[in-house]
Protein backbone atom coordinates (compact mmCIF):
# COMPACT_ATOMS: atom_id res chain seq x y z
CA UNK A 1 0.00 0.00 0.00
CA UNK A 2 1.46 3.33 -1.02
CA UNK A 3 1.47 6.49 1.04
CA UNK A 4 1.12 8.52 -2.13
CA UNK A 5 -2.00 9.18 -4.13
CA UNK A 6 -1.42 10.79 -7.52
CA UNK A 7 -4.66 12.81 -7.32
CA UNK A 8 -4.44 14.02 -3.72
CA UNK A 9 -0.75 14.06 -2.80
CA UNK A 10 0.47 12.60 0.48
CA UNK A 11 -1.97 10.40 2.40
CA UNK A 12 -0.66 8.99 5.69
CA UNK A 13 -1.65 5.46 6.55
CA UNK A 14 -3.98 4.56 9.40
CA UNK A 15 -3.17 1.55 11.57
CA UNK A 16 -5.86 0.05 13.79
CA UNK A 17 -4.69 -1.68 16.96
CA UNK A 18 -6.78 -3.15 19.77
CA UNK A 19 -6.21 -2.44 23.46
CA UNK A 20 -6.91 -5.26 25.91
CA UNK A 21 -7.78 -5.09 29.64
CA UNK A 22 -4.30 -6.37 30.55
CA UNK A 23 -2.73 -3.35 28.81
CA UNK A 24 -1.46 -5.23 25.78
CA UNK A 25 -1.93 -3.94 22.24
CA UNK A 26 -2.53 -6.28 19.30
CA UNK A 27 -3.29 -5.94 15.63
CA UNK A 28 -1.61 -5.07 12.37
CA UNK A 29 -4.43 -3.73 10.21
CA UNK A 30 -3.46 -0.84 7.97
CA UNK A 31 -5.68 1.33 5.77
CA UNK A 32 -5.18 4.37 3.59
CA UNK A 33 -6.60 7.59 4.97
CA UNK A 34 -8.89 7.59 1.92
CA UNK A 35 -10.55 4.45 3.35
CA UNK A 36 -11.95 6.64 6.13
CA UNK A 37 -12.96 9.44 3.78
CA UNK A 38 -9.85 11.47 4.51
CA UNK A 39 -10.63 11.71 8.24
CA UNK A 40 -8.78 9.84 10.97
CA UNK A 41 -11.24 8.14 13.35
CA UNK A 42 -11.32 10.15 16.57
CA UNK A 43 -11.81 9.34 20.25
CA UNK A 44 -15.37 8.12 20.82
CA UNK A 45 -15.98 7.16 17.18
CA UNK A 46 -17.26 3.66 16.47
CA UNK A 47 -15.77 1.65 13.61
CA UNK A 48 -17.77 -1.28 12.29
CA UNK A 49 -17.38 -4.09 9.81
CA UNK A 50 -20.20 -6.32 8.60
CA UNK A 51 -19.04 -9.79 7.65
CA UNK A 52 -21.48 -11.83 5.57
CA UNK A 53 -24.88 -11.19 7.16
CA UNK A 54 -26.67 -8.58 9.27
CA UNK A 55 -26.00 -10.63 12.40
CA UNK A 56 -22.27 -11.11 11.82
CA UNK A 57 -20.43 -7.91 12.55
CA UNK A 58 -17.76 -6.34 14.71
CA UNK A 59 -17.82 -2.86 16.25
CA UNK A 60 -14.90 -1.14 17.93
CA UNK A 61 -14.75 2.14 19.86
CA UNK A 62 -11.81 4.49 19.32
CA UNK A 63 -9.97 5.12 22.58
CA UNK A 64 -7.15 7.30 21.30
CA UNK A 65 -5.15 8.14 18.21
CA UNK A 66 -1.47 8.89 17.74
CA UNK A 67 0.49 10.26 14.79
CA UNK A 68 3.89 8.59 14.51
CA UNK A 69 6.88 9.23 12.28
CA UNK A 70 9.56 6.57 12.12
CA UNK A 71 13.19 7.58 11.97
CA UNK A 72 13.39 6.39 8.35
CA UNK A 73 10.56 8.77 7.40
CA UNK A 74 7.43 6.60 7.29
CA UNK A 75 4.49 8.38 8.94
CA UNK A 76 1.12 7.01 9.99
CA UNK A 77 -1.74 7.31 12.42
CA UNK A 78 -2.19 4.62 15.06
CA UNK A 79 -5.81 4.37 16.16
CA UNK A 80 -6.29 2.46 19.41
CA UNK A 81 -9.66 0.73 19.75
CA UNK A 82 -11.47 -1.59 22.13
CA UNK A 83 -14.30 -3.98 21.39
CA UNK A 84 -17.61 -2.11 21.60
CA UNK A 85 -20.15 -3.16 24.19
CA UNK A 86 -23.04 -5.12 22.61
CA UNK A 87 -26.02 -3.05 21.52
CA UNK A 88 -29.30 -3.96 19.80
CA UNK A 89 -28.76 -0.87 17.64
CA UNK A 90 -25.84 -2.64 15.93
CA UNK A 91 -28.24 -5.25 14.47
CA UNK A 92 -30.47 -2.48 13.12
CA UNK A 93 -27.51 -0.52 11.69
CA UNK A 94 -26.12 -3.59 9.92
CA UNK A 95 -29.50 -4.65 8.53
CA UNK A 96 -30.13 -1.13 7.21
CA UNK A 97 -26.64 -0.89 5.69
CA UNK A 98 -26.96 -4.21 3.86
CA UNK A 99 -30.49 -3.46 2.65
CA UNK A 100 -29.27 -0.11 1.31
CA UNK A 101 -26.39 -1.79 -0.54
CA UNK A 102 -28.84 -4.34 -1.94
CA UNK A 103 -31.09 -1.47 -3.15
CA UNK A 104 -28.17 0.17 -4.98
CA UNK A 105 -27.21 -3.17 -6.51
CA UNK A 106 -30.79 -3.80 -7.63
CA UNK A 107 -30.83 -0.38 -9.31
CA UNK A 108 -27.43 -0.97 -10.95
CA UNK A 109 -28.63 -4.33 -12.27
CA UNK A 110 -31.85 -2.77 -13.62
CA UNK A 111 -34.15 -4.78 -11.35
CA UNK A 112 -37.85 -4.14 -12.00
CA UNK A 113 -38.92 -0.68 -10.86
CA UNK A 114 -41.59 -2.22 -8.60
CA UNK A 115 -38.86 -4.10 -6.68
CA UNK A 116 -36.66 -1.01 -6.39
CA UNK A 117 -39.55 1.10 -5.10
CA UNK A 118 -40.53 -1.62 -2.60
CA UNK A 119 -36.93 -1.82 -1.33
CA UNK A 120 -36.74 1.96 -0.95
CA UNK A 121 -40.10 2.15 0.85
CA UNK A 122 -39.02 -0.59 3.24
CA UNK A 123 -35.87 1.39 4.08
CA UNK A 124 -38.06 4.43 4.70
CA UNK A 125 -40.22 2.43 7.11
CA UNK A 126 -43.20 2.15 4.77
CA UNK A 127 -43.34 -1.41 3.40
CA UNK A 128 -45.36 -1.84 0.22
CA UNK A 129 -48.58 -3.85 0.78
CA UNK A 130 -48.56 -7.12 -1.12
CA UNK A 131 -44.75 -7.13 -1.55
CA UNK A 132 -42.64 -9.39 0.59
CA UNK A 133 -40.32 -7.78 3.10
CA UNK A 134 -36.76 -7.96 1.80
CA UNK A 135 -33.98 -9.46 3.88
CA UNK A 136 -30.35 -8.55 3.29
CA UNK A 137 -28.55 -10.72 0.76
CA UNK A 138 -26.11 -13.04 2.48
CA UNK A 139 -22.61 -12.24 1.26
CA UNK A 140 -20.11 -14.91 0.41
CA UNK A 141 -17.04 -14.67 2.68
CA UNK A 142 -14.77 -14.43 -0.37
CA UNK A 143 -16.94 -11.83 -2.13
CA UNK A 144 -14.66 -8.89 -2.89
CA UNK A 145 -15.49 -5.40 -1.81
CA UNK A 146 -16.17 -3.25 -4.82
CA UNK A 147 -17.13 0.42 -4.86
CA UNK A 148 -18.52 -0.10 -8.34
CA UNK A 149 -21.82 -1.87 -7.74
CA UNK A 150 -23.27 -4.41 -8.44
Amino acid sequence: MSQLDDDKGFWPLVRIVQAHPDGSITGATEFSLKHFGGEVPNTGDTIGIVWDSESEYEFQVVLRRYFLTEWKGRSYWVVVVREADPSPQFDAICTNALLTTDLFRAAAMNAPEKEQVARLRQLEGEPTPGIRKFKPKVREPAEPYDDDLP
